[in-house]
């Protein structure tokens, strides 16, 4: 009988294989809540869509993208192009058939689903507050990252310090902890920080860039998304 741990390797090793057609894959991954992952998912799905053909996947189980979707549908507003997956065999072929970028809202823990994500993306998101419990789970995910890197190698999130109070001086906190452990983590310069723009862009259904009056917040955004952009 197959232990825990080998049933997983065994998983891992089949999806590994996956190949995109298109120019890229996403990934949005932490194995914390709370970090604000899926809002930073749902604004460059929608700047992203303005110059691409971009697809979304949401597995996350509060659905926040999904929600967003809705809301963006309800008030007249382009949608996403939400497509939705039931199992990793279907994320798989997915994947595989779907051309132009995919960006995925992955859930706050360690599963099969993530961990196909993460083999399949071309970059991988991980948002982070400066808060200790935040580092605590960056700490944590780094033991997926290294697992991971047995087959995917080279394997490196791109860490975005989010959430920010204004006037903090503790992304140096981040910034040395990823330091401390480049073989796994790169620092993203853009840094966003704590603003209520975002809460009212959801329920409106827009990006942060959507909202005209709201500038320092999409000047923000802009810079993070001008970034991944060259990732």
């Amino acid at each position: 009988m197959k232990t825990p741990a080998k049933k997983k390797a065994a998983v891992i090793s089949k999806t590994a294989a996956v190949k995109h057609k298109g120019p890229r894959i996403i990934a949005l991954v932490c194995t914390k809540g709370g970090v604000g992952k899926s809002t930073i998912a749902f604004n460059l799905a929608v700047e992203l869509s303005k110059k691409a053909d971009v697809s979304v996947i949401d597995l996350d189980y509060q659905k926040s993208l999904t929600i967003f979707d809705y809301n963006r549908r309800e008030l007249g507003m382009e949608p996403f192009k939400l497509l939705t997956i039931k199992g990793a065999k279907e994320l798989k072929k997915v994947l595989t058939d779907t051309s132009g970028t995919i960006i995925i809202d992955t859930h706050a823990n360690d599963s099969d689903l993530t961990r196909l994500a993460i083999i399949a993306a071309d970059v991988v998101l991980t948002p982070t507050t400066d808060g200790y419990l935040d580092l605590c789970g960056l700490l944590a995910f780094k033991n997926v990252i290294q697992d991971i890197r047995k087959i995917k190698k080279g394997l490196k999130a791109h860490v975005i310090i989010n959430r920010l109070a204004a006037r903090s001086t503790g992304y140096k906190d981040v910034e040395t902890f990823v330091e401390d452990h480049k073989d796994c983590f790169k620092i993203v310069k853009a840094r966003l920080t704590s603003r209520q723009e975002y809460r009212d862009a959801f329920e409106q259904g827009k990006s942060v860039c959507e909202m005209g009056e709201k500038k320092v917040a999409a000047d923000e955004f802009k810079k993070l998304l001008k970034e991944i952009e060259s990732l």
